[in-house]
């Protein structure tokens, strides 16, 4: 992040962070119901890769310029230098979570997780596996 450029165009990292997060989205909206059919409404608009994010709008300028995020920044793709750390029962780990919406089988869902789960044990017995949490269990 250039930070000359951030202070002449009035732009905070904060900002900066805000229309990342708000530009890259993917969610359900809802569904629309009409006699014919159902009409699922989604959000798609996950970026995964640095180019992906080099256009996402950052500030509109009184002159109607636009500063976007490859204007105050250098975008690379790659691993940061020290991931944020995730411990479970002070052990380091990685947290996985899986989501889903109101019309997919929750219950088939956690049946899916829980198989993936046991294959993967066996393939990699030197790690250990834990499901913290389980919303298919009332």
């Amino acid at each position: 992040m250039d930070e000359h450029l951030l202070n002449i165009y009035g732009i905070t990292i904060k900002d900066v962070a805000i229309a990342v997060k708000k530009d890259n989205v993917e969610i359900t909206g809802g569904e629309l119901k009409t006699p014919e059919e159902n009409i699922l409404i989604r959000a798609r608009n996950k970026n995964y890769e640095g180019v992906e994010f080099e256009e996402v709008v950052i500030k509109a300028l009184p002159n109607g310029n636009i500063i976007r995020l490859k204007d105050v920044a250098v975008i690379t793709d790659g691993w940061i230098d020290q991931p944020a750390e995730q411990f479970v029962n002070g052990v380091p780990s990685v947290i996985v979570k899986v989501s889903y919406t109101i019309h997919e089988d929750l219950k088939s869902i956690a049946e899916k997780v829980k198989a993936y789960v046991a294959d993967f044990e066996k393939s990699h017995p030197q790690l250990t596996t834990q499901i913290t949490r389980d919303s298919s269990k009332v």
